[in-house]
């Protein structure tokens, strides 16, 4: 049997900025790629059910950043 082993994550988030450390916590936690992370907003939790949803991801375009729909269309 595996254990999900979460020291490797830890250790990263404990790299960050402590006004940053939500962004890795919330990609390991949630299993979400870096653009689904940075394009989440306070409407897209619901706390009360305990739900994150992915409407959007940010991506880059030229030299610019845009929001998109998130990778697979959920």
């Amino acid at each position: 049997v595996d254990v999900f082993d979460d020291e490797p994550d830890v250790a990263v988030i404990d790299q960050h900025p402590e006004q940053y450390r939500t962004i890795p916590a919330a990609a390991a936690g949630l299993g979400l790629r870096q653009g689904c992370v940075l394009a989440l907003a306070e409407e897209d939790i619901d706390f009360a059910a305990g739900k994150v949803t992915v409407r959007r991801q940010l991506a880059r375009s030229g030299d610019q950043f845009v929001f998109k729909a998130p990778k697979g269309g959920r």
